[in-house]
């Protein structure tokens, strides 16, 4: 499968007559318009008429491989931006010919530009080849004339992983007529940092000691649990529920606050535990754990301001802004981090955690300036794309009618007319009209609030604030075990292979319209790897604004309400050093103390 994006703009109705987007005439899939209408399993010339001006995003999904692309947009005026999928391997003759208004143009990194495929775009400004892990690109490759005619182009980046030509201007040039010539910029293509590498996997679920630096033997004991459960959800929390009888061998006694449980190859903290002692004399205990990564919710960060910094900047200033108060000599894990994220914010942050300043405040990284979370033990990245997912990873076209697989479909927050002002006066309008029809307009009200008195700021909010409300709020849930042996819910079954932050497209019956489905809670069976439970939804993660300015507003749901305990464990060694400890005055009150061979002292 593969989705390929248009942006078409005109100031009054117009019509569109597009030609296949595959070379060869034959390409399957779907086109959305971009207003509510779709065409279905389309191949040749698609028309479609907007009865209205505006700026409408076309997405065309296709069901086969495109290896050359057509005429897709040639000669057309409307066109203001286009973004290829990866996999294309030639943008062929033709497919923006004299496309006059077209400003922007991504190209996949796997392209190679024909040298009549982009001709006399007079507007275009900005290219770029290559995107987020994409592969070395050579300028060599691409053909003389490329851009013949392109009077005002701007900028040619090529991301490349080729380390003599990271960030700098290379003597490479595109040729675009025989007098004109424009310079090639490179810059680093996306390549993580070293992970540590030495905590396996395994086969076993094991316990380490709160303070241990090797996880790659057995630990303390090797766990037998009755039941073990990690939850994993986009942006938000990752746990593990752990169930464990009372054995003989004392293993469960090992279960106990700020120990490590490694799992799946993923370490987690325990942070609470229960004990139950059964009327047949047996116990059993349960803990909670939350992912190494949530250690830094225990570190403060006392004062940090950002201002005009993308992604990786910001990391490191939030780091670099962590409190040091561990004159104790506790041992703290370091952390290595990664951001692609390109947008710049304002943000300033006061006596939290670095974790609230990822993901846990409204005006966190997530929600300034966008990103998705992945955690791998001591490292962690925020990308426009949660690293190692994938887009557009299934298609599934059912109908729901089993509780195994439930839809909900929500109205609650839907709107069809917002109307929204500020506190300088100024408002902005937003309405649209759909093909079913509903029993009345939906209409809110919203006001914001800025320090400056800034229209675009307006714009830009009412724009994110009707992203979230002009649809239904669409959710799967679905369990797998009762599923296994049931043929009509076989595409649903294979999203077991699934991870967090993959998504796909999935056709909803009911509503009659193909939802874009994002992979935001899955549910894993920690002693079988057995996936229990997903969820996905259309819904995004909450309104982020990329400017410089100081008011945001995001949903509730996406803050941290998990909080791990600050206390630290220490160990001790018998009755004796806690009562010297005492008598020195050395007894923290911000520490749980455990004596080394048994359980916590009094």
């Amino acid at each position: 499968m593969m989705i390929n994006t248009f942006i078409f703009q005109n100031d009054s109705s117009f019509a569109l007559n597009l030609p296949p987007l595959s070379n060869d005439n034959s390409t399957t899939g779907i086109i959305d318009w971009g207003d509510n209408t779709k065409s279905t399993y389309v191949y040749g010339y698609n028309s479609h008429t907007y009865a209205i001006g505006g700026t409408y995003t076309i997405t065309y999904t296709t069901t086969d491989f495109i290896a050359t692309t057509g005429r897709f947009c040639a000669s057309n005026s409307y066109i203001k931006e286009a973004y290829l999928s990866e996999g294309i391997e030639t943008i062929s003759a033709g497919t923006f010919y004299y496309a006059s208004n077209l400003e922007v143009l991504n190209v996949p990194s796997t392209a190679i530009v024909d040298s009549a495929s982009v001709v006399e775009c007079t507007n275009l400004k900005y290219v770029t080849f290559g995107q987020y892990k994409s592969k070395a690109i050579d300028i060599e490759n691409q053909n003389v004339n490329a851009f013949n005619g392109c009077t005002s182009l701007k900028s040619i980046i090529y991301y490349t992983d080729n380390d003599q030509l990271k960030g700098t201007t290379n003597d490479s040039y595109f040729i675009l007529d025989s007098d004109n010539y424009i310079a090639v910029e490179y810059k680093a293509v996306y390549i993580p940092p070293p992970v540590i590498t030495d905590i396996p996997k395994g086969k076993y679920i094991n316990i380490y000691d709160m303070v241990e630096t090797n996880f790659t033997h057995n630990g303390l004991r090797i766990l037998t649990p009755n039941s073990c459960t990690i939850t994993e959800e986009l942006n938000g929390d990752y746990s593990l529920t752990l169930e464990h009888l009372a054995d003989e061998d004392g293993t469960w006694l090992s279960l106990r606050e700020f120990n490590i449980i490694k799992c799946l190859g993923q370490l987690f903290r325990i942070y609470k535990k229960n004990t139950k002692s059964n009327a047949d004399g047996s116990a059993v205990r349960t803990v909670n754990a939350q992912h190494i990564f949530y250690d830094l919710s225990h570190r403060l960060i006392k004062e940090c301001c950002i201002d005009g910094l993308d992604g990786q900047s910001t990391l490191n200033h939030i780091h670099n802004s962590i409190f040091d108060n561990n004159g104790d000599g506790y041992l703290e894990y370091s952390f290595s981090y990664y951001s692609d994220v390109s947008n710049v914010a304002q943000a300033t942050y006061s006596m939290i955690s670095p974790v609230a300043c990822l993901i846990g405040e409204d005006n966190s990284f997530v929600n300034r300036l966008g990103g998705e979370l992945y955690r791998d033990n001591f490292y962690y990245s925020i990308c426009n794309k949660k690293e190692d997912s994938q887009t557009y990873a299934f298609w599934i076209v059912r109908g729901i009618n089993m509780i195994e697989v439930e839809e909900d479909i929500d109205y609650s927050n839907f709107c069809t007319y917002l109307h929204t002002t500020d506190n300088y006066g100024n408002m902005y309008d937003v309405s649209y009209t759909k093909s079913t029809s509903f029993p009345h307009n939906y209409s809110k009200g919203v006001k914001f609030n800025y320090s400056d008195n800034n229209i675009e700021a307006l714009g830009l909010d009412m724009s994110n604030y009707f992203e979230e409300c002009w649809q239904p709020r669409i959710t799967y849930t679905v369990n797998f075990k009762d599923l296994s042996n049931i043929e009509l819910y076989k595409d649903f079954i294979n999203l077991n292979t699934f991870n967090v932050g993959d998504s796909g497209l999935i056709y909803s019956e009911e509503e009659d319209i193909n939802t874009y489905q994002k992979i935001i809670s899955k549910t894993t069976d920690g002693i079988t790897g057995e996936v229990l439970s997903i969820t996905l939804s259309n819904y995004s993660r909450g309104l982020t604004r990329f400017g410089k300015y100081d008011n945001t507003i995001t949903r509730a749901d996406n803050i941290i309400d998990k909080v791990v305990s600050p206390l630290k464990g220490v160990n001790v060694n018998g009755e004796e050093e806690l009562q010297s400890l005492a008598q020195q005055g050395k007894l923290s009150p911000n520490a749980v103390y455990y004596d080394i061979s048994g359980e916590k002292t009094s």
